[in-house]
């Protein structure tokens, strides 16, 4: 069954390109700085509205539940993406194996969507190991066998996250390569911008 995030992805395995895809995000973002100082002082057509927008290998949903993992200091996350639909649990890079298990909620704490660097090239690197420690919400305690994805997540994006505004990016998506998918990413982050809302760029 087709993913409503993108024409190529499947509802349960990606395409293996890449996606641009916007979040918005709840108003408590507003008085952290990346939207408070970034657009609000300089849009005359400010609509208060906080958005991120990011671009990934993955699939958009497993994009956004990988920010949502990330801020509530998980150490992976359930990915089916890169192995045909069968879900497993990958671990955050930097996390597990006595890895930091990230930091509080800072206003100078800014992690970059870019480093979502080809995920199904780490797949490959790690034999595609698979995690069976699950648990029922999805949220895993990663054992030392669970394949290390080349991402991080963005606090931001995880803590307020309201829903994604897929109309404003599916028609983009599917991207060939990721140089262009970070072109579409800063392009789209400017046109949101010109339209009013507080952008904060992955």
């Amino acid at each position: 069954m087709p993913d409503h995030h993108c024409r190529q992805c499947t509802d349960t395995a990606a395409c293996g390109q890449y996606h641009v895809y916007v979040i918005e995000l709840e108003d408590g973002a507003k008085i952290h700085r990346p939207f408070r100082d970034r657009d609000a002082r300089n849009q005359a057509n400010d609509n208060g509205v906080c958005l991120y927008v990011g671009m990934t290998a993955h699939r958009v949903s497993c994009r956004l539940g990988q920010h949502r993992a990330y801020a509530d200091d998980l150490t992976s996350f359930p990915c089916g993406c890169f192995t045909d639909g069968e879900v497993i649990q990958r671990r955050f890079r930097g996390r597990g194996r006595g890895g930091p298990a990230g930091g509080g909620m800072g206003d100078d704490l800014v992690q970059d969507d870019a480093q979502d660097d080809d995920a199904a090239d780490a797949d490959a690197a790690d034999g595609g190991a698979t995690d069976d420690g699950a648990t029922d919400d999805g949220a895993a305690d990663a054992d030392a066998t669970a394949p290390v994805a080349r991402t991080r997540g963005n606090r931001w994006a995880g803590t307020f996250a309201r829903r994604l505004r897929t109309q404003l990016f599916w028609a983009h998506n599917p991207i060939a390569t990721q140089a262009e998918a970070l072109q579409r990413e800063a392009a789209l982050a400017a046109e949101l911008r010109a339209l009013g809302y507080r952008v904060h760029q992955g």
